[in-house]
């Protein structure tokens, strides 16, 4: 047997310790481009930027340094929450709200493949370096995982029991997630206003401090 890894796909600049920002922020695109409810955004390792247009059922997607969208994916897309991008530039989509699915659009395909069946939207998607795909649904109070190295619809519950709770092994309303390296898995936890991590294959989550959210 062998251990199939992927490479890393989202951007991850390097700031010093005591980088700030400039507190008036320049418009990248207005509700004409990306409709009046945008949620998920992901920025890959070129700087090519995409955003998901869940008011028009579509992905709109920049290349670096574009002012205005160079393609758009669109097609059986039911107002997606989420998206992740992999560094072949495979681009996972949220479709639970209306279908109950992830669909996978394949680099240059005119057209997406379910890749996961799920119960309601995903408002998180992540893809970690052991090609698992991890969704995080809102509605069920929990964060499944699936592998992508298999084409059966078998997930697990990887973060919450599924029941709204407060305690290191539930979650109210969790929404964007993160694995890092060591395959922790970070949720948001939305409505207990903290951030939780989950070590690999623990149920039970520690909060990280991060002082008032």
């Amino acid at each position: 047997s062998f251990l199939f890894t992927v490479g890393i796909a989202y951007n991850q600049p390097k700031f010093c310790a005591n980088a700030t920002w400039n507190p008036v922020a320049i418009t990248f695109a207005n509700s004409t481009i990306v409709g009046a409810l945008p949620y998920g955004v992901f920025v890959d390792t070129n700087n090519t930027v995409y955003v998901a247009d869940r008011l028009n059922n579509r992905v709109q997607i920049w290349l670096n340094n574009s002012a205005t969208p160079t393609s758009t994916i669109s097609g059986g897309l039911n107002t997606s929450y989420s998206l992740f991008v992999t560094d072949n530039r495979d681009i996972y989509v949220d479709n639970g709200y209306a279908n109950n699915r992830v669909d996978k659009w394949a680099f240059n395909s005119n057209s997406s493949v379910p890749t996961m069946y799920i119960c309601g939207p995903c408002l998180g998607l992540f893809i970690d370096i052991n090609n698992m795909l991890y969704c995080s649904l809102f509605n069920a109070n929990k964060v499944i995982a699936k592998s992508l190295n298999t084409h059966l619809n078998i997930w697990n519950t990887v973060a919450g029991t599924g029941t709204v709770g407060s305690t290191p092994s539930t979650l109210n309303a969790p929404c964007g997630i993160f694995v890092d390296n060591n395959l922790n898995l970070y949720v948001a936890d939305n409505s207990n206003s903290r951030i939780q991590k989950f070590a690999s294959g623990q149920i039970n989550g520690t909060t990280v401090p991060t002082g008032t959210i």
